[in-house]
């Protein structure tokens, strides 16, 4: 269930593009028109998103589909088809859409702890060089770059970075995870070794976490403020770090694609339980309704149906009772109350994407914290299955990467609207990392500490 990282997915889409002029062989037009119509389809049966943009943003799939084949019939070369496809896809304006013009085989094994990488790093928002800005001084609160804000007031926030959910993304935990594994930082880490290292590295974020907003706490913070501004996603550790604060939180739910990725992921919850249990009888429920077909390809020719003028004659979702921890129960498994006993923020902006955008909603549905800052990324949910809805397209071997599932709000909504702050930082694209914590800052000033 974990998510794909916005910012690891864009740096690998940027390589791929990069090198595919140079390696890829020319293909025909008509290899071109049929990859095109290959790229149609398969969003129609394998984006989970689609039905969203018929139903809620309106998009314009006819019109859309005609300009980037005639873009596609005028490309006079390769570059200019792949263009046209490429057009094509960044109308959807989805984060987690893309597509690799050369995907390699299986990549080697990257290190146990990748360098050039710190999830406690300060983003745009630059509290240190804030003049009423004091940094905590033991090393468990420099993991996140926490500190104590002064406001006019004289009253102080404690502020802690989370530039990213991805456990071994910050060095000094993956540092301990890997000493505590027996492993040099440097050596090739698989799948299996990955998930011993994310497992240890969140021990060590966990116990850290809880130092550091214990001594936030102790040093008179009366506010704790997460900063999760320009986090890029990541994983399902999200939803722990949300309950290690809070303690119990009803998880959203998962709308499910009709896609045999689902079927194969149910199989497989099904094979862990009793037939009898209840559990059970709800997944072959459920998964009676994803194995029947529904063909929405014809939204992307009768305009009646993109502008609402006539309904979708089929859904491609299935609304059971899966919620984010891969549960049917919504609370998960026991436990314990949280470690703030502080009125809680989230400072969220236009780069908050995927599971930041997952912790932000769970947090904001409970009714557990206030969202400052603008609007997120909606990028919203990426992979949930273990094997994902990507297709191939058949000439060019290009592989188009799709979400395979709906993160559902609190109201039904999917959480590809993006996650709305309570109150808003009049931030401007112009705005420098200085002016924008500035802003900020102001705007946490006059917040009720309540």
């Amino acid at each position: 269930m974990r998510r794909t990282l916005r910012w690891l997915s864009a740096a690998l889409t940027c390589l791929a593009l990069g090198t595919a002029a140079a390696t890829m062989p020319a293909h025909a037009a008509a290899d071109w028109q049929d990859d095109f119509d290959a790229l149609l389809a398969g969003l129609a049966s394998n984006y989970a998103n689609f039905e969203d943009q018929i139903r809620v943003r309106r998009l314009e799939l006819p019109a859309l589909a005609a300009r980037q084949r005639k873009a596609l019939t005028e490309a006079t070369d390769d570059a200019g088809r792949r263009a046209a496809l490429e057009g094509l896809l960044r109308a959807l304006r989805d984060p987690h859409v893309r597509i690799d013009w050369a995907p390699a085989a299986d990549q080697a094994p990257g290190p146990v702890c990748a360098s050039g990488i710190d999830g406690g790093r300060e983003g745009r928002l630059q509290w240190s060089r804030w003049p009423a800005f004091t940094p905590l001084a033991h090393d468990t609160a420099r993991i996140f770059s926490a500190g104590l804000l002064r406001r006019p007031d004289g009253r102080r926030l404690g502020i802690v970075r989370l530039g990213l959910f991805v456990e071994s993304a910050y060095p000094l935990a993956c540092a301990e995870a890997a000493r505590r594994l027996g492993l040099a930082p440097d050596a090739p880490c698989d799948a299996s070794c990955a998930e011993r290292r994310d497992a240890v590295a969140a021990q060590v974020l966990d116990t850290a976490l809880v130092d550091t907003v214990r001594a936030l706490r102790a040093a008179g913070a009366a506010m704790l403020v997460l900063d999760i501004s320009d986090n890029g996603g990541g994983s399902d550790w999200n939803e722990a770090v949300a309950r290690r604060l809070v303690g119990p939180l009803r998880s959203a739910r998962i709308a499910l694609l009709k896609h045999p990725a689902w079927q194969d992921w149910i199989d497989g919850r099904l094979n862990t339980l009793a037939p009898g249990a209840p559990e059970a009888v709800e997944w072959r429920r459920v998964r009676s309704q994803v194995a029947r077909p529904c063909d929405l390809s014809v939204a992307w020719s009768d305009g009646e149906i993109t502008t609402g003028v006539r309904p979708l004659p089929c859904s491609t979702l299935v609304h059971g009772r899966l919620h984010s921890l891969g549960t049917v129960e919504p609370w998960g498994p026991p436990v314990p109350p949280g470690v703030n006993r502080l009125p809680l923020v989230l400072l969220v902006n236009e780069e908050t994407h995927s599971a930041a955008e997952q912790f932000a909603a769970l947090l904001q549905d409970n009714r557990r914290a206030r969202i400052v800052g603008s609007a997120t990324a909606g990028a919203a949910c990426g992979t949930f299955t273990a094997q994902g809805t990507r297709f191939t397209l058949p000439h060019s071997g290009a592989r188009v990467h799709v979400p395979d599932c709906v993160r559902l709000r609190d109201d039904g909504s999917n959480e590809r609207r993006g996650i709305v702050p309570d109150t808003m930082v009049p931030w401007a694209p112009s705005d420098s990392p200085w002016l924008r914590t500035v802003k900020a800052a102001q705007t946490l000033g006059r917040l009720s500490l309540r």
